[in-house]
């Protein structure tokens, strides 16, 4: 969390820049807890459990979102009620559905700035064909759509403004931010999403509409 760098500095100059750092669980730590949590429902077939504590380990390692998964899938499976046990498929479905729901809130509640730069993500995506692109693209794509439909904003937003953005997302885990080479002065940006979310996600804001494509009926 980034406490420290949000509080005034008065404040920040008494509490200090003390932190305690909690390291995620790996695999092999998920899989038992969630076993242990599972102990009483033999419906969960090993290799679905160990594919869920596999997925979560490489995204962020939390045990909740594990046994999240573990539920919706018990959910998924009950409503099909075509198997004995709660297979893989289930465990896979159930962790999309979460994955997406997760995308939608993050989205939602960005700033405008924030989504601007995710949408300009989309389309540069969509250009070079594949999810990975330079800083230097995005940023120039962000200028291009901020100059084209938001003319009338007053003010500029610098460099600097936009890879802070940038980093921001990627703490919320929409981006993935990486340097191929030490001597890079600017990240590498892959989408930690669908970039076809994004559009999705944001088609009932108006104000996206006409970058967007998306015509608003009234």
């Amino acid at each position: 969390m980034d406490l420290p760098e949000r509080l005034l500095p008065r404040v920040h100059s008494r509490l200090g820049m003390s932190r305690v750092v909690f390291k995620s669980y790996s695999r092999e730590q998920l899989e038992e807890i969630v076993k242990a949590r599972l102990g009483n429902i033999p419906l969960f077939k090993d290799e679905a459990v160990e594919f869920c504590a596999r997925r979560v380990a490489a995204l962020h390692g939390d045990v909740r979102r594990a046994l999240q998964v573990c539920r919706r899938a018990a959910e998924i499976w009950e409503q099909e009620g075509k198997e004995t046990n709660i297979l893989l498929k289930h465990i896979k479905r159930a962790d999309e559905e979460l994955r997406d729901e997760l995308h939608n809130k993050r989205i939602q509640v960005a700033s405008w700035n924030e989504k601007l730069t995710l949408i300009a993500a989309y389309k540069v995506s969509k250009s070079v064909g594949k999810d990975i692109f330079s800083f230097e693209d995005l940023f120039f794509k962000f200028q291009q759509l901020r100059k084209t439909y938001f003319f009338q904003r007053k003010g500029s937003i610098c460099e600097k403004r936009i890879l802070s953005i940038c980093r921001r997302l990627g703490r919320i885990r929409l981006f993935t931010l990486f340097k191929v080479d030490l001597a890079d002065r600017r990240p590498k940006i892959r989408l930690a999403l669908d970039p076809d979310e994004i559009p999705f996600i944001l088609k009932n804001e108006m104000e996206f509409g006409p970058v967007l494509g998306i015509s608003q009926v009234t």
